[in-house]
């Protein structure tokens, strides 16, 4: 102990120290920024920024007071995937996530979602809810359960896409990503 005191006391410093700046924002927005650099899709639109703002709900009186409510992280996905549902010539669209809030378990993120899709003229019919998921890995394998497609097209986070991604495939689905335009 007492040879190897000061080596000791040395790396217990450090390591405080880059666990401090790991904490920091300036460093936070550096990682995430490389990992968002790395998420790429197959469209000309090429990189693109993930959105880093909290998932969830919140009200959204700019959407004609039709009680949606989504987080800016939601909504920005749910954005994405109405602007490739317009492209696309009307595919179907899957709209997975359940409640995180348990005040509220009857109102889920899909739920949420798929009432902003209509509101933005997605048509009811051309809509899937899976609501019963609490994460990604439950989301994957309950829409594997209700879709019997196996090629999907996964909008997502872009800092939440590599993991996204390796669940789906795990289900059998080739995926394609497609990250939000921030």
């Amino acid at each position: 102990m007492r040879k190897y005191h000061r080596a000791g006391v040395s790396i217990i410093w450090m390591g405080l120290v880059l666990l401090y700046a790991l904490s920091t924002q300036p460093v936070a927005d550096g990682l995430m920024n490389r990992l968002e650099r790395s998420i790429r899709h197959s469209s000309r639109e090429g990189k693109t920024r993930g959105d880093r703002r909290p998932c969830g709900r919140s009200e959204r009186p700019f959407l004609g007071g039709l009680g949606i409510t989504q987080a800016e992280t939601s909504l920005t996905r749910t954005v994405a995937a109405v602007a490739f549902y317009r492209v696309s010539g009307g595919v179907t669209m899957v709209m997975a996530g359940g409640s995180g809030d348990p005040t509220q378990p009857k109102i889920s993120e899909a739920k949420a979602m798929s009432d902003t899709a209509v509101s933005l003229g997605v048509r009811k019919d051309h809509i899937l809810v899976e609501d019963a998921s609490r994460n990604t890995l439950e989301s994957a394998a309950n829409v594997a359960a209700i879709l019997k497609k196996k090629r999907i097209v996964l909008v997502t986070s872009a800092f939440h896409m590599h993991r996204s991604v390796r669940m789906f495939e795990k289900q059998g689905f080739k995926v394609t990503r497609r990250p939000p335009r921030t």
